[in-house]
């Protein structure tokens, strides 16, 4: 089981700095695909895999990242149960689902949340486009999230 609780906010880091992502999937041959595919597509893109959910949990706790781009079917654990824990203790954090869809898998609440659904197969056009939409979502997200926080203080302030 992965802890949850209230944990670290990930804060946005200043622009200069390359955009993080954390790849959860078993499969060896996706992941060397995709870090190849981003590190061709966008070269300033770091790429950071692990094969567990549990392992994914332990490296989004010690390294700051921008997204985690889950596979369901992890060993273990679930991918869901990383979406969880990404959404609760990292709430900053981007998340993709890149996984083949099991029937209902689409509904699960953690899918459902994620920010991007990509299915496998894909081409790598579609990754890089999905990952880049997704990373404008949820920063447009947390600035509109900052925003609803200050109104108020202005209003009364």
């Amino acid at each position: 089981m992965l802890p949850y609780g209230p944990g670290p906010v990930s804060s946005r880091l200043p622009s200069e700095r390359r955009p993080r992502f954390l790849l959860a999937d078993d499969d060896e041959l996706i992941t060397r695909s995709v870090t190849r595919v981003l590190r061709l597509a966008r070269p300033r893109w770091e790429v950071t895999t692990v094969a567990t959910a549990s392992e994914g949990a332990r490296v989004l706790e010690r390294i700051g990242f921008d997204m985690v781009v889950v596979d369901l079917a992890l060993p273990g654990l679930p991918g869901t149960a990383l979406l969880e824990f990404a959404r609760v203790r990292h709430p900053t954090v981007a998340r993709v689902v890149f996984s083949v869809l099991a029937d209902g898998a689409e509904h699960h609440p953690e899918v459902c949340a994620a920010h991007s659904v990509l299915v496998k197969p894909t081409t790598a056009e579609e990754l890089v486009s999905a990952l880049a939409s997704a990373l404008r979502q949820n920063a447009s997200e947390r600035v509109l999230a900052r925003t609803a926080r200050l109104a108020p203080a202005r209003l009364t302030g």
